[in-house]
């Protein structure tokens, strides 16, 4: 088979009744040129799982005011029918490389809203995962045969969810490892208020024509994206370790505890405290 094709592929059985694991499309893209915002979800009617794995490149993902990248090695999880945009760009020399599946049915929607809202919207997983290797599988197997046994689809499905959840108890228990290791963490960021003009000298730009490039690129402005950036390193160290709230904000590059936290809830819509509640 050749990977570097577009392929979209429907999943089917003769009856779908039955507490089943559904699979029920998937596909894998090569993107070789910029494409315009690709919407998500906003007219769907049946409730739909979607898990996009970036092989090459990065895509970015739009929910309101939010702006995501996501980079190779990392998955984007959506549920629909839930607002939201992919843009995705490729060039010749960039190209985004990425597959993906869709899930349906009440079995496969529980198991994939618990990894959804246990480990997040975009979750790092490794290349050489079993993940990745059973989501290539079900394409493959869909590509070859789309018409298959209720019973043959289901387990594959489950093997798939099975292997993703696997990876991301690893990856958790990598980081309670690590954690552990390291009883004082340093800053993750720096923050001196000159940091970025300091990067731009460094790079040989002017700190406004550094600004106009990265914001064409990110789509957002360098500094809302380091906000971002520490912003998600705050919610990995809620999620994943027992520091204070004081001291996440103190080692992700905040003044003050109250603007740590005004800054999280702008982008989390919840409070730290009520985040490390829900996801711990």
């Amino acid at each position: 088979m050749n990977w570097l094709q577009t392929i979209n592929a429907n999943i089917e059985a003769a009856n779908w009744d039955g507490p089943c694991f559904r699979p029920y499309q998937c596909g894998i893209d090569y993107i070789r040129e910029s494409l315009p915002a690709q919407r998500l979800f906003t007219h769907a009617m049946d409730p739909i799982g979607s898990w996009i794995y970036v092989l090459r490149g990065s895509l970015r993902y739009a929910r309101g005011e939010d702006r995501h990248v996501v980079t190779a090695g990392q998955a984007l999880i959506t549920r629909r029918p839930e607002p939201g945009s992919i843009l995705r760009a490729g060039t010749p020399e960039a190209p985004l490389h990425y597959l993906w599946i869709h899930v349906v049915g009440e079995p496969a929607l529980s198991f994939f809203d618990y990894l959804h809202h246990k480990y997040g919207q975009i979750q790092n997983i490794p290349l050489a995962s079993p993940a990745v290797s059973r989501g290539r599988r079900i394409i493959r197997l869909a590509l070859q045969s789309p018409v298959r046994s209720v019973h043959f689809w289901s387990t594959e499905a489950y093997h798939w969810l099975d292997a993703w959840w696997q990876a991301m108890q690893e990856q958790k228990s990598s980081i309670d490892r690590d954690a552990a290791s390291v009883p004082t963490l340093g800053r993750l960021l720096p923050n001196e208020p000159g940091n970025f003009k300091a990067f731009a000298r460094e790079m040989g730009y002017s700190r406004a024509y550094l600004t106009q490039k990265l914001s064409a690129e990110w789509g957002v402005t360098p500094g809302r994206a380091l906000r971002e950036v520490r912003l998600r390193q705050a919610a990995q160290l809620l999620r994943s370790t027992k520091l204070s709230i004081s001291e996440i904000g103190d080692k992700t590059g905040y003044a003050t505890t109250s603007g740590f936290i005004c800054a999280f809830v702008r982008l989390y819509k919840e409070t730290p405290a009520r985040y490390r509640r829900l996801h711990r």
